[in-house]
């Protein structure tokens, strides 16, 4: 769909046997990925493929799943862009978000993010192009690659409110849970305006544990102005599963980057003993 309407996706093609991914591989530089169609988040149905010798573990792998190799993107950045659309046609957008991740997960999210006037036009102009495609309503998330030359691409499409976007509750008019309701309503669109300098920072679990847990630090995060903390009422932590959220809010860069350490420093899952 994004290439019929002219949009920067990595080039990619669909695999259909071991042979046709010898074949096509040949078409690409290495690495390369290799996807699933389906069921893939957080890095999950993603391979990576190093080299030659790499394409011999997939003599037995199962086909008859949707599978495409794409070309690999050396990216220097990840951003996205949140938009909003009702069903009159209106349209707001956020500003670009900087996202940061460990092991394909999303850890921090900072508003705005750190590029180029330019860059962050063109963005702006391939997300609404996105939307404007799907000719669809609600809260919309767009990330993309940004790679050593400044060149864009379409990474992954969210229809709906995402994680990189938490931090609107509090930086600010309107948050993009708002916005949804407001676009399928089909309300007036509230005022995407950021506030401060935010950033955003997934609590995310280190080990399984069942049952009740403590989040420790929690007080010591409270005392400070500027600091939000969102907690899901998840019933059990697991490694890298996602239990809240806390949200910082700043002046400037170096505010936001103490408080970011501040949080990591501080904010533990920890089991419970009561």
């Amino acid at each position: 769909m994004f290439k019929r309407l002219g949009l920067p996706v990595p080039k990619f093609k669909r695999v259909e046997s071991f042979e046709d991914l010898i074949i096509k591989a040949g078409q690409f530089s290495f690495p390369l990925m290799l996807k699933h169609a389906r069921g893939g988040y957080d890095g999950k149905g993603n391979i990576l493929i190093k080299d030659q010798k790499d394409l011999e573990e997939f003599k037995n792998f199962d086909f008859k799943r949707e599978i495409f190799i794409e070309e690999y993107i050396h990216f220097k950045k990840e951003i996205s862009i949140i938009l909003c659309r009702n069903l009159d046609g209106d349209l707001k957008f956020y500003l670009p978000f900087e996202n940061y991740h460990e092991d394909s997960i999303l850890k921090i999210t900072k508003c705005p993010a750190d590029i180029k006037e330019d860059v962050k036009k063109e963005a702006i102009n391939i997300a609404k192009a996105v939307l404007e495609g799907f000719d669809d309503v609600g809260v919309f998330c767009i990330e993309m690659f940004l790679d050593y030359d400044d060149r864009i691409y379409i990474n992954e499409i969210a229809p709906r409110v995402h994680n990189s976007g938490h931090l609107t509750i509090e930086a600010c008019v309107s948050s993009q849970f708002e916005n949804h309701l407001r676009s399928i309503a089909n309300l007036p669109l509230g005022s995407t305006e950021l506030l401060k300098r935010a950033a955003m920072i997934n609590i995310l679990g280190d080990r399984k544990l069942t049952g009740k847990y403590t989040i420790e630090g929690f007080k010591e995060l409270l005392k400070m102005n500027g600091i939000y903390v969102h907690l899901y009422g998840k019933d059990f932590v697991d490694n890298k599963k996602k239990i809240g959220h806390v949200t910082v809010i700043g002046e400037t860069d170096e505010e936001i980057n103490e408080k970011i350490e501040f949080v990591k420093n501080n904010l533990k899952i920890g089991e419970f003993n009561g």
